[in-house]
């Protein structure tokens, strides 16, 4: 259960960072707890379209707002649990795929990127190199995979990565531009915070969300018509930035 799941009292070393960036968000754009709130009821919603989550139940804005208070602002609801998982990823030429009928979709790139003291953002950079690798533009991006180890991130990273402008994450999730339906639907596996973060695993789990995607393979939380999507996946912290990040862009 997401609302009485155990953590360490008085918050865990990531979810401080996490808690840390989530204020200094809110200072720059106005955003609320009541906003990170609604990216994790999204969060949420998704996981309970999706049999391989970890955490199956929707839970509301307000049921999110009342669980337990892990470091201000982040409550328990909007922070990922740590669980087993797998996940496989089966890379062939598209000449195997093609002789074997398999239903197959093509790696545009995947680009790996570190951070560094002082900047320039990790996401950011990572995004324009896999973006011109590509050959799209952020624009062209049907749905999305992001590392939200904790809520507030995924609006913060949306931002970085280009898919709207800085400081509009708070207006994509108010308005409804992340879930199915919007400009860019976000996390429709559930996320970390509701699919879960088995650590060594999430990165290519996300991949496979992403390929279910573009296959037409998820049911009710199937992205209309997508052709693109995009994973990313971080870890580490250098300063105030992600130490390294990695995108993966697919197309069918």
């Amino acid at each position: 259960d997401p609302l009485e799941a155990g953590s360490a009292p008085g918050g865990s070393g990531f979810m401080d960072i996490y808690a840390g960036k989530a204020r200094k968000y809110m200072e720059q754009t106005g955003a609320t707890a009541e906003d990170f709130a609604l990216v994790a009821a999204k969060a949420h919603k998704f996981g309970s379209m999706n049999p391989k989550a970890q955490f199956q139940n929707p839970l509301s804005a307000e049921e999110i707002l009342a669980s337990r208070t892990i470091i201000d602002p982040l409550r328990l609801a909007m922070c990922s649990p740590i669980g087993d998982g797998a996940a496989v990823l089966v890379f062939c030429s598209e000449d195997f795929a093609r002789k074997r009928g398999c239903d197959a979709v093509t790696v545009e790139t995947i680009t790996l990127v570190s951070g560094m003291p002082g900047g320039p953002n990790c996401n950011a950079r990572a995004s324009d190199k896999a973006y011109n690798a590509a050959g799209i533009s952020p624009e062209d991006i049907d749905v999305v995979e992001l590392h939200d180890a904790a809520s507030p991130a995924e609006l913060i990273y949306v931002e970085e990565l280009g898919l709207c402008p800085p400081g509009d994450g708070v207006k994509m999730i108010r308005e409804g531009e992340m879930t199915l339906g919007g400009r860019v639907p976000v996390n429709t596996s559930g996320g970390l915070v509701a699919k879960g973060h088995p650590v060594g695993a999430t990165g290519c789990a996300q991949i496979v969300e992403i390929a279910d995607q573009l296959r037409g393979r998820c049911g009710e939380r199937q992205v209309e018509g997508a052709r693109v999507g995009l994973a990313q996946n971080g870890g580490g912290w250098i300063e105030d930035d992600t130490a390294v990040t990695t995108l993966s862009i697919l197309t069918r």
